[in-house]
């Protein structure tokens, strides 16, 4: 039923509808089975935008509007909350804003509303308040990812507030959210299992997932002998599933298992899919949201369903991918082969069960074969011949392989291949001039003599002459950059576009730096390193010049040092890939 303007005469039953004002001393509580809170803005605006309509209509005393049902079960002196949480804490938070920002010191009684697994929200609810437009609590809003849906949601009240011209009535429409808002209530029989209604009330709502109407499936009170082991069993489960969401909601575990974004709040998802591709041997249907939910129902409904081992199959699974990532050598070689396309799925059925070494060998006999050309090909790799995101692969994997070889404790971070833009870069940058604007090229000779003015001493007037033109000139230009290149650049490197005059950086660097020279790019890079920020460690070698054995020339990329670059490429590679070979 879509929330509506109803009257008391129609189909449903007075005593089933309830005002707002009657939910104010009535206390609920949210079952552990239940999600967090997750209402849009567009949710929250449509709410007050249709009680604001309501409100501004010509209305007989019995008319009211209706939104949809709570579905509630006694519980003591509390109401517990089968289904319309989202649609209740939305309420109390309009409720928070009426004593915020409205009322004086007579404030409204506000429904407590408790949680089974997540007592912070309670407190996080209870003192939250708008500051400078900002919704602030007991906690910051990014610490928890319900914290964050709830303070969006009272932002949002408050900005629609704010958008209102001055003809808004706030008691008017106070009033009519109170006394002609009527919500339907709809109380279980105390003989009724909650969960099973809870998955019958959800089953064919979308935004419930997968994963959501899984764990109420399993907690349903059949799945259980007695029924003392079915408060244990119940609690433990929740628990246990609140550490595995939790682990999984950490980018660089979800990453290493992974290179898509998640599609629901839900990651542990990831595991059921696991479970049901490992099993029937079929790939989930995206199309199909609730692909997983249905093969669980059908298990669940043979007869040699158990609850106890299938939860313990979860807790394996889990289990093994902790292990995997938390092991320095499968961290690299599995991550790795996520990002170059393969699947955690198609990984688990191969190297579950086996020993590490054996897991090892099979993993590298992937990574070698996602070489194009393979170990004899490193040669020939060359920037205008290979995609750029097999280069990307290849850069990817020969940081890692570093990494493997020194065995530090530093962990390739695979979750910023994925929430940032890489690309790859030239070393030592082509010397055609590639300058158009006036902008670029400003830029370029002030970055250039900034980072070489004692070599360029020669053309320090040129420079500053062609500074103060305020407008394009091809030709001047060409002839100092040529000029300024022939001076500093070492064009006895052959090939700029071969395997050793190309790195992995960030796509942000990247653009800064443009076609500047080896100087200013070593300047950037370390000024990145200093902030903090990631630089693949081979990247970082290369402009602090690790590879080279003579004398170190920061002022230029050299024959020489392209020629040791790539010969650390060569023997980092055949090393690693060595016992695959034979």
């Amino acid at each position: 039923m879509k929330d509506s303007k109803q009257a008391e005469n129609e189909e449903l039953e007075p005593d089933m509808l309830k005002t707002i004002s009657w939910l104010l001393d009535k206390s609920f509580y949210v079952p552990k089975y239940q999600r967090g809170y997750r209402w849009t803005e567009k949710q929250v605006r449509d709410l007050l935008d249709d009680i604001d309509e309501f409100s501004d209509k010509d209305r007989t005393n019995d008319e009211f509007y209706c939104l949809q049902p709570l579905v509630i079960k006694k519980n003591g002196n509390k109401w517990n909350l089968i289904d319309g949480q989202q649609r209740l804490t939305t309420i109390i938070l309009i409720l928070k804003y009426f004593n915020e920002m409205w009322i004086g010191k007579q404030k409204l009684v506000i429904p407590p509303l408790e949680y089974q697994t997540r007592n912070e929200s309670k407190t996080f609810i209870e003192k939250l308040e708008i500051q400078n437009s900002k919704a602030v609590s007991s906690e910051s809003p990014d610490s928890n990812i319900d914290f964050f849906h709830i303070a969006h949601a009272y932002e949002t009240i408050n900005k629609w507030v704010e958008e209102k011209n001055e003809e808004f009535d706030k008691s008017k429409f106070q009033s009519v959210f109170l006394h002609y808002t009527k919500i339907i209530w709809y109380e279980l029989d105390t003989n009724e299992d909650e969960i099973s209604s809870f998955i019958r009330i959800n089953s064919g709502k979308i935004p419930l997932t997968n994963a959501e109407l899984i764990k109420a499936l399993f907690l349903q009170k059949k799945n259980f002998i007695h029924e003392s082991d079915m408060t244990i069993h119940r609690y433990e489960m929740s628990e246990d599933w609140d550490r595995i969401e939790h682990k999984l909601q950490e980018n660089s575990f979800w990453y290493f298992l992974t290179k898509e974004v998640p599609l629901s709040y839900s990651r542990i998802e990831l595991i059921f899919d696991l479970i049901y591709e490992k099993e029937t041997g079929k790939k989930r249907q995206k199309d199909d949201p609730l692909t997983t939910y249905l093969y669980f129902v059908e298990k669940a409904n043979s007869p040699d369903w158990n609850i106890t081992k299938q939860w313990t199959q979860i807790k394996n699974i889990f289990e093994t991918l902790c292990e995997w990532y938390n092991d320095y050598e499968r961290y690299h070689c599995i991550g790795y082969l996520i990002y170059s396309g393969k699947k955690i799925q198609d990984l688990y059925k191969l190297c579950y069960g086996n020993k590490k070494d054996e897991s090892i060998m099979v993993l590298k006999k992937l990574m070698l074969a996602s070489i194009p050309g393979g170990l004899q090909g490193i040669d020939k790799i060359d920037y205008d011949q290979q995609s750029a995101e097999s280069l990307r692969k290849f850069y990817v994997l020969y940081n890692i392989l570093y990494l493997l070889k020194n065995q530090g404790s530093y962990k390739f971070p695979f979750d910023q291949l994925k929430t940032e833009k890489w690309d790859i870069e030239h070393i030592d940058s082509k010397t055609e001039n590639p300058l158009e604007s006036l902008k670029d090229q400003i830029e370029w000779l002030d970055y250039t003599y900034s980072d070489l003015n004692d070599e360029l001493e020669e053309f320090k007037q040129e420079i500053f002459e062609y500074k103060k033109l305020d407008k394009v000139n091809i030709e001047l230009f060409s002839s100092l950059y040529n000029k300024i290149i022939n001076k500093i650049v070492d064009n006895s490197i052959k090939n700029k576009n071969s395997v050793g005059n190309l790195t992995l950086l960030d796509s942000h660097t990247n653009r800064a730096y443009g076609n500047s020279l080896f100087p200013t790019k070593r300047r950037f890079i370390i000024e990145r390193d200093k902030k903090g920020l990631f630089v693949p460690p081979c990247t970082k070698n290369v402009f602090l010049k690790y590879y080279q054995t003579g004398n170190v020339d920061l002022r230029k990329w050299t024959a020489q040092d392209e020629t040791e670059y790539r010969n650390d490429i060569e023997t980092t590679f055949s090393e690693f890939f060595k016992e695959v070979e034979q």
